[in-house]
């Protein structure tokens, strides 16, 4: 399956965005991991202020931050044209 330049930005917000949440981005690999190393991930990974939260949590947290970051990119690009 190929991926489009559109699903490469969203995956580009999302690793973006999971910097706001962990002390580390979502590794380019993210999607070939199992859920079980994808909570790990989060859970090694997670800022302080997150360390007490599940990786469910988090998760949501980012992928929140990540939606409304690629709103905000889509209206840009609205108005640019």
């Amino acid at each position: 399956m190929k991926i489009t330049n559109k699903e490469q930005l969203e995956f580009k917000v999302l690793q973006l965005t999971s910097n706001h949440f962990l002390c580390k981005s979502i590794p380019d690999n993210w999607y070939d991991l199992s859920e079980d190393q994808q909570n790990e991930f989060l859970i090694e990974n997670n800022w302080e202020p997150f360390e007490k939260y599940e990786p469910q949590y988090v998760w949501g947290c980012i992928e929140n931050a990540a939606q409304t970051t690629q709103e905000f990119i889509e209206d840009l690009n609205k108005e640019g044209n």
